[in-house]
């Protein structure tokens, strides 16, 4: 798990670094480092608002809830949506 206060700092460091390279004339790397800076601050404001409270899960923390929510599901129940539709058919 990121902690909320770690997706703060990562966030600030980032949005900082990105503005030194504004002033210096690098805009791709800015508008990348201001894209990363609020992609952090994105999972900061998510995991606040579902109420994570120690931070953003990672993918081996999501995998775990998954399988124990999929252990406690009443059998034959669908632990995933069902598919709509049919891919189509192109030629």
């Amino acid at each position: 798990m990121i902690s909320l206060r770690n997706l703060t700092y990562l966030a600030t460091q980032k949005r900082k670094d990105a503005e030194v390279l504004f002033a210096s004339g690098r805009y791709n790397g800015a508008v990348y480092l201001m894209s990363y800076a609020l992609e952090l601050m994105l999972k900061r404001r998510i995991a606040h608002t579902l109420s994570f409270a120690s931070g953003f899960p990672d993918k081996t923390t999501a995998r775990k809830q998954q399988a124990r929510v999929r252990a406690q599901a009443p059998e034959g129940a669908r632990t995933r949506p069902a598919r709509r539709g049919k891919k189509a058919n192109i030629q």
